[in-house]
């Protein structure tokens, strides 16, 4: 038989916060989706080649999530989540002023 245990508002406080971390991380990630065709345009690109946008951004993604799991286990979980968020965050405000699509991929895979 399973027993329930009360949950403290401290962690429910926690599990919120992370799961807003969470959904703006992959909101951060999929944002530039619907505006492909107009960054196409403003770059002179082909809509799959705009698509690298999107891809580098999983991408960077997909390969930092161990080394980012093992820094969080050394220096501390809460620590890595506030920078990482902080950082996207800035970075995605930054985005629009990226002169070239180079700059634009370079940028979007740290933000990954």
């Amino acid at each position: 038989m399973v027993v329930l245990q009360d949950v403290s508002v401290d962690t429910r406080r926690v599990s919120a916060a992370v799961a807003a971390a969470g959904l703006s991380s992959f909101a951060l990630l999929y944002a530039p989706q619907p505006v492909l065709p107009q960054l196409a345009q403003a770059y002179g690109l082909d809509p799959g080649s705009a698509s690298l946008a999107i891809g580098v951004a999983t991408t960077a993604l997909a390969v930092a999530v161990l080394p980012v799991a093992w820094m969080a286990g050394a220096v501390g979980r809460r620590r890595v989540i506030l920078w990482s968020v902080l950082l996207a965050a800035v970075i995605g405000l930054a985005l629009p002023l990226a002169p070239s699509f180079p700059v634009l991929l370079v940028m979007r895979a740290v933000q990954g």
